[in-house]
């Protein structure tokens, strides 16, 4: 979980990134290497979503399987989120009891999820402004 703590300083610090060059090719490797660790969190946040839905998914004996993947039992506080994500689990069977207890962690991810989003569509309109000088920068600098 300490990686979800992680993701407003990390999307700050890669808008920042991408915000602070010129059109150069150094900035072009700039904005590849944001790109990247974009990906990157999307990546991280694909596989914490599938991760904690699958733990509602297991028995409460289970200790290994998918949860184990990216520290996701590691620290305690990831104990205390299972913990927490099993107690508001609904006895019954069911679709709309299933639906229900993946809203929680869609409800815990949106935030991130739309820092995420909202960095990939920063990298997008700059990608987008900056067209023209790419273009100028390949002409002169056809190596």
């Amino acid at each position: 979980l300490e990686f979800f703590s992680h993701i407003p300083s990390t999307c700050d610090r890669l808008r920042d990134e991408l915000h602070s060059g010129e059109w150069t090719e150094n900035e072009w490797n700039t904005i590849r290497n944001v790109c990247l660790e974009h990906v990157e969190l999307e990546i991280l946040l694909v596989e914490a979503e599938l991760g904690m839905k699958a733990m509602f998914d297991e028995g409460d004996e289970s200790g290994g399987g998918r949860g184990s993947r990216r520290g996701f039992q590691s620290g305690p506080s990831s104990r205390k989120l299972r913990q927490q994500m099993r107690s508001k689990r609904i006895s019954d069977k069911g679709w709309y009891q299933g639906a229900r207890r993946y809203e929680i962690v869609d409800n815990f991810l949106s935030q991130h999820v739309k820092n995420v989003w909202e960095l990939g569509d920063e990298i997008r309109m700059r990608i987008l402004s900056g067209i023209g000088s790419s273009f100028d920068l390949a002409l002169n600098n056809p190596a």
